[in-house]
């Protein structure tokens, strides 16, 4: 059973027969109540019990096949990091400030010039007019109506910096715990069957329970 590193101290090699949670993908640390179950411990807590992956259509299952995606057929067995799972999924909430859009004036001055005259005047008589009416010349021009209006957006509501980094902190570990379900059961293949991948940081095979900073994940061999 792998134990947590300290801080400085490198991720561990993964174990054989570790138990892993069904949500977030780390060792389930072995409790005196574990040994009274009749089934294997699915969750490492009740907050993962609560928070498990949705079916599809779901974010969860859009960050997996990002995974799988991005791996590739796995002949060169190239390593994709969680932070380019993160850019492809959630490229349009981390660009969206949460400002308001400014406020557009439309002018609607069809016919009028500049110099605030109009030539609507028409010539009473003139050949082929039949009943034109002449305006008067001291007669003021219609003033410009002026609608305010905001533009469409699909921005999301303003929040403010800390909420910000609330749901960027909130997005990255979903990131990782897709990649370490990964490590742990495998990723979904369009033929129905799972294909493992392993957790690699500073260029060797880590344990993803306690893998820390930048990592990512390859297909096993």
């Amino acid at each position: 059973m792998s134990t947590r590193p300290s801080r400085n101290a490198l991720a561990p090699r993964p174990s054989a027969n570790t138990l892993y949670c069904r949500t977030c993908g780390r060792v389930i640390s072995p409790r005196k109540s574990h040994a009274t179950l009749t089934t294997p411990q699915k969750y490492c807590s009740d907050r993962c019990r609560r928070e498990r992956p949705r079916p599809a259509p779901s974010t969860e299952k859009d960050i997996e096949r990002a995974f799988v995606r991005l791996l590739g057929g796995g002949e060169e067995r190239r390593i994709v990091k969680c932070e380019e799972v993160e850019r492809v999924i959630f490229t349009k909430t981390r660009t969206d400030d949460g400002s308001c859009g400014e406020e557009v004036a439309l002018s609607n001055a069809d016919g009028l010039e500049e110099d605030g005259c109009s030539d609507v005047e028409e010539e009473a008589g003139d050949d082929g007019d039949d009943g034109g009416v002449r305006l008067p010349s001291n007669m003021e021009p219609p003033a410009a109506i002026t609608t305010t209006m905001k533009p469409k957006s699909d921005k999301v509501p303003h929040r403010t910096p800390r909420e910000w980094g609330m749901q960027k902190a909130k997005e990255r570990e979903m990131v990782r715990r897709a990649a370490r379900r990964g490590v742990a059961f495998g990723f979904e293949m369009e033929e129905g069957r799972r294909r493992s991948v392993e957790a690699v940081q500073s260029g060797r095979v880590v344990e993803s329970s306690f893998a820390k900073g930048e990592w990512g994940v390859r297909w096993r061999e």
